[in-house]
């Protein structure tokens, strides 16, 4: 089986349905060691934040990794083209994950209302550096 990276553990737990979907692609997930420290400095971007030094920690998390695929959220926008916008690994693959979001409601006994989304895998869209930057109209870093 091929390595495939949980980097999107930033966001959420990967469902048990994504799990599956992976190990039938031929993929294992491997969690990340430094998850906690990238997961608190990820989801507290501020308009101010250094996005390129923390890009380049992410790309420097996918080096050592040593797997041949990172599973990514999607996050700001602007993060991820900043991501990509450096050198990537040449063979990983990226994939991304498509789920529908439902929102369920239940009312509670001192009549307040709890909401929580529920997320149901629908794919993973995969692409490698290449194509990444070709979406993203990026230009080809020189090796």
């Amino acid at each position: 089986m091929k390595e495939i990276l949980n980097f999107i553990n930033i966001n959420h737990k990967v469902t048990e349905d994504q799990k599956t979907h992976l190990e039938e692609l031929g993929y294992e997930l491997v969690e990340m060691s430094s998850a906690n420290k990238l997961r608190e400095e990820l989801s507290n971007l501020s308009s101010d934040a250094d996005l390129e030094k923390l890009a380049a920690k992410c790309r420097d998390v996918f080096e050592k990794s040593l797997c041949e695929a990172v599973l990514l959220p999607i996050g700001s926008p602007v993060f991820m083209a900043t991501l990509f916008s450096g050198r990537l690994p040449a063979k990983t693959e990226y994939f991304f994950s498509h789920t529908d979001r439902e929102a369920v409601e239940k009312e509670l006994p001192d009549g307040s209302i709890e909401k929580k989304m529920v997320f149901m895998h629908k794919g993973f869209h995969i692409l490698d550096s290449a194509a990444v930057r070709f979406l993203l109209l990026l230009p080809q870093e020189k090796t």
